[in-house]
């Protein structure tokens, strides 16, 4: 995983600047976290340089609406219709539902629930009902395995390794 690469998870669908808010749609498998970050950066048409501080922020039908303080230039905020709200790739997670950041997780090893290698994550995809990954090792074969709750027990980013329940029930095994 490339350390500080950024990726959009909600796009600036309106603004309204006399207020300093912004209302932001979700991207596809990304929500509005709990706790949101302190400074949000974004890009693309009308985005500022630099991240803006927020003031607060609500979960909104599929979005949010962010209201920022006053030193939060208004004539900044009003051309940034369009521009993707970025985040590092390593805090993705928190905008996801579920908490995971799938993509980020290629190369990562699996363990079962006693710490048993099932093998290692060589492929990840984004579904729509939730995204899985497939996992190859010499010794288990190749299976794909949804990245759900019942699942995926534990992700541990620091150590790239995923930890599992009992794939049997979810498992797709290659026939080969």
């Amino acid at each position: 995983m490339a350390g500080g690469e950024r990726i959009p998870v909600a796009r600036v669908r309106s603004t309204h600047a006399a207020r300093r808010e912004l209302r932001l749609e979700m991207m596809k498998g990304f929500v509005w976290p709990e706790t949101p970050p302190e400074r949000l950066r974004f890009e693309g048409p009308g985005a500022p340089k630099r991240p803006l501080k927020v003031e607060n922020a609500r979960d909104c039908a599929g979005g949010a609406i962010i209201a920022f303080p006053p030193g939060v230039p208004r004539d900044v905020l009003g051309p940034m219709e369009g521009a993707r709200l970025m985040v590092e790739e390593q805090a993705a997670g928190a905008f996801c539902a579920g908490g995971w950041y799938v993509a980020a997780w290629l190369g990562f090893a699996v363990v079962d629930d006693a710490g048993h290698p099932l093998g290692r994550i060589t492929e990840v995809w984004e579904g729509p009902a939730n995204a899985a990954f497939t996992v190859e090792d010499e010794a288990h074969g190749t299976m794909t395995l949804p990245a759900i709750d019942a699942v995926v027990l534990d992700v541990d980013p620091d150590t790239e390794v995923v930890r599992v329940g009992d794939v049997e029930p979810f498992a797709v095994r290659d026939a080969d």
